[in-house]
């Protein structure tokens, strides 16, 4: 049907045509800006997700430039760390020459002094950005010190939450520096040193105590009748903690005779005493050893009567005429319940830096040795005092009674001394069985320089060239050490910046898949949209141009 009034052909073009410019348009802007998703009115979620992404890059970017930043810093000291090695390692070949050539030493003090400012103007020069890690300002001697450092940036993180956050990593300018302002660096002069750490280095102490035992004067001759005899009750190991086990022991004329091969029942001597007093205990199976030594007799506990106890303990029951061949006359010692007990001298005070430790191996009653260790923190502790020092035996007996608890140990001091006794309340086992044993003392530090490197001076009549070699030995290491933890740093923010990189690379790679655009499917598209465009404005014309037809009829 044909109206004049709805142009029903011109109104399903214009659609068509307005439906053409608008997918041209977005089609367009794709071509123009290489995005499918531009703004969240595209696509809300894939909009925030790469808006998000591209943030986190842009942090990422930061971060490496950070990252560089702490990689030239490092790469500096490092370097800076390694010339030092060589030339230190020099250092000590002329002072070791210098010990070999007296006569040579000012020459050789000449050359030491180039080394010296060499050094020196590495550790001054190794400078980035501002940042020193080998030439530091602090004003306190590092050895005194818990904390001094500096933080480099190492990554940037984003939690499952959404939480985002720089990681940092610390550089210990305690171990790089090697000058300081107020002392400590690695070529100057260290405190730390534990000397003999009051007497405790070199000491190796292997201490027992002594089985129980009682001894007696032999009386004399003595003769045991065809009915006589002599009777006593044997106690063995009765101490603190054990009832002890007691014995019926009885010496007869019988007894003499098969044990002296006599006829008369006669003992003369103290060896004879011993010879039958021991047949008459083995009778019995009573664990005891008897013993003579010029007029004296000694019983002595064998420890094998399971009672924890060590002693010997004699009561006469019967005796011939108040005679018992000695055995009525006791004498000292009566050794009952020993324990052991380790002395030695307190040498004089020393103290326990920040990160200095000092250690020892105890065994106590046969155990298997424990390894104690005493930091300053322990010290501080068990005296309550902040500056770790242990200034006389008793504070040194009070750190050691701190650090052997619960190893059944206690320690004491008695004048100049220091006393470890086995506590007998954790090891009951007295006498030879109580034994007490520490060994391998050893810390952390080793042999410290007492000496800052610029004041070695060879030609000096003071000069002790062996603590010179000594000394610039530590100093060595402790720059070969800082050198391999900067070694380790620089590879771990090469590895960082690697991974930060890659990380880019793959948000970015992400962030394209979700919104950026198919260029060939695109433009492909811009093409086909556009002959659309021109289809729609030819229908549209051909639609207008019907009622001009109509028009026609009336004239």
């Amino acid at each position: 049907m044909t109206s004049i009034l709805t142009n029903s052909s011109s109104m399903t073009a214009l659609q068509a045509l307005k439906s053409a410019s608008w997918s041209l348009e977005a089609t367009q802007g794709q071509v123009s800006t290489g995005l499918r998703i531009s703004e969240a009115s595209h696509n809300a979620a894939y909009w925030s997700i790469a808006t998000t992404m591209r943030s986190d890059n842009m942090a990422l970017s930061t971060v490496s430039d950070a990252l560089g930043l702490g990689t030239a810093r490092t790469d500096t000291a490092y370097t800076a760390l390694n010339s030092t090695v060589g030339l230190l390692s020099d250092f000590s070949a002329k002072v070791i020459l210098a010990k070999d050539q007296p006569d040579n030493r000012a020459k050789i003090q000449t050359e030491l002094d180039s080394l010296k400012q060499q050094i020196a103007s590495i550790a001054s020069s190794a400078t980035f950005s501002g940042a020193n890690w080998l030439s530091t300002e602090h004003p306190d001697n590092l050895a005194e010190l818990s904390v001094y450092k500096t933080e480099i940036v190492s990554s940037f993180v984003r939690s499952p939450e959404g939480q985002a956050s720089i990681g940092k990593t610390d550089v210990n300018l305690i171990r790089t520096s090697l000058f300081n302002a107020g002392g400590g660096g690695a070529l100057q002069a260290d405190l730390r040193s534990l000397g003999d750490i009051g007497g405790l280095r070199g000491q190796v102490l292997h201490e027992a105590g002594i089985s129980g035992s009682q001894n007696f004067g032999f009386s004399g001759p003595v003769t045991i009748g065809d009915t006589e005899a002599i009777r006593f009750t044997l106690t063995l190991d009765e101490g603190t903690h054990a009832a002890g086990q007691t014995f019926n022991v009885v010496i007869d004329k019988a007894l003499v005779i098969a044990e002296l091969g006599t006829s008369d029942g006669q003992i003369d001597t103290a060896s004879e005493m011993q010879r039958v007093l021991q047949a008459a205990l083995d009778d019995i199976g009573a664990p005891a050893l008897a013993s003579a030594s010029g007029g004296r007799l000694t019983i002595q506990s064998q420890e094998l009567t399971g009672e924890s106890g060590s002693s010997v303990a004699l009561a006469l029951t019967e005796t011939i005429g108040g005679l018992a061949a000695g055995l009525e006359n006791p004498l000292p010692p009566n050794v009952r319940d020993s324990y052991a007990r380790a002395d030695f001298f307190f040498s004089g005070p020393f103290r326990i830096h920040n990160d200095v430790e000092f250690g020892f191996e105890i065994a106590v009653g046969g155990n298997t040795p424990a390894r104690i260790t005493i930091d300053r923190a322990m010290v501080d502790a068990a005296l309550g005092t902040t500056d770790g020092i242990v200034g006389d035996p008793a504070q040194l007996a009070a750190l050691l009674d701190h650090a052997l608890g619960g190893q059944g140990v206690n320690a004491v001091a008695s004048g100049s001394s220091v006393s470890l006794v086995v506590d007998d309340t954790v090891h009951p086992n007295a006498g030879a069985r109580s034994t007490i044993a520490l060994r391998d003392v050893t810390d952390n530090v080793g042999i410290l320089p007492d000496f800052d490197l610029m004041d070695v001076d060879v030609t000096a009549s003071s000069a002790d060239l062996d603590n010179y070699i000594s000394g610039l030995d530590g100093m060595l290491k402790k720059v070969m050490t800082a050198a391999s933890e900067l070694g380790a740093l620089k590879k771990g923010l090469d590895l960082h910046a690697d991974f930060a990189k890659s990380l880019s690379d793959s948000i970015s790679r992400g962030v394209g898949q979700l919104v950026d655009a198919n260029m060939d499917k695109a433009s492909t598209r811009l093409t086909a949209l556009q002959t659309q465009q021109q289809l729609a404005l030819q229908s549209l014309q051909i639609a207008n141009a019907n009622p001009q037809s109509i028009l026609q009829l009336f004239r």
